[in-house]
């Protein structure tokens, strides 16, 4: 944050992009390049995403790094915790999500806008498995929040999958800025290894987004060969950002 600061004193015109990263904590990651969001786990090779990119620019590279994530019981397990962190996180994330979303746009970005400065009309927004439900969720609902998407295989079997059927409905047309949308998931990920079908319900997912035409929409879709739903995040983590522009 002290590089940061040293950097804005001397560019008071800079604005940098903000960068969302969502899963069992959230992530924010500024910098000059289109704004970003992943899962917490995945944070340092985000961050390595953005330094490595950035220092091969004339530009100002990446410098800000903020992460907010639930915190640790001293008096539970390791175990303990990964399983109230992921009971929290099911909580936060499942639709409607709204105080999750209230909390990104009433607290959190104003928070760090007030700070640091970014350009909040330049965001990525990525989760993986319930946050990637998640980033659906918003993407449908909340489209304009985010200028880029990115969804990995994402849990489109919740409630009956009531995203995927949403997708097909006249509100879904509704106006929205130009919008890039990236959803992948893994090629292990099948009902008999998951107990959903993962693979089918991204497909159906993009499938319905493409019957519907949106003006300004760009949706592309990878399945990853042999890959599940653990080992599939970091190639569809890069391969996504660049798809969908964050990345160039």
């Amino acid at each position: 944050l002290e590089r940061l600061d040293d950097r804005i004193d001397r560019n008071d015109a800079l604005r940098l992009p903000l960068t969302l990263l969502v899963a069992a904590a959230l992530l924010v990651l500024g910098w000059l390049r289109p704004p970003l969001a992943v899962r917490a786990p995945l944070f340092p090779l985000a961050a390595q995403m953005a330094n490595v990119s950035t220092s091969f620019s004339s530009r100002l590279p990446a410098v800000l790094v903020v992460s907010i994530g639930y915190p640790t019981n001293p008096a539970l397990s390791r175990a303990e915790n990964v399983e109230e962190n992921l009971a929290r996180r099911t909580s936060d994330l499942a639709p409607p999500a709204a105080d999750f979303l209230a909390f990104f746009k009433n607290d959190l970005e104003p928070f760090i806008a007030a700070r640091y400065p970014v350009d909040r009309s330049d965001q990525t927004l990525a989760g993986h498995s319930w946050s990637g439900l998640f980033t659906a969720f918003v993407f449908l609902n909340a489209p304009n929040t985010f200028t880029r998407y990115v969804a990995i295989s994402p849990s489109l079997f919740w409630n009956d999958h009531a995203l995927i059927k949403q997708a097909g409905t006249p509100a879904a047309r509704a106006a929205r800025a130009p919008t890039r949308l990236f959803v992948a998931v893994g090629g292990l990920e099948t009902k008999e290894r998951m107990g959903q079908d993962m693979i089918g319900d991204a497909q159906s997912f993009v499938t319905v987004l493409g019957q519907q035409s949106i003006p300004g929409l760009e949706v592309t879709h990878h399945v990853f060969p042999e890959e599940n739903h653990l080992s599939v995040v970091p190639g569809a983590l890069v391969r996504g950002l660049r798809e969908v522009g964050a990345l160039r």
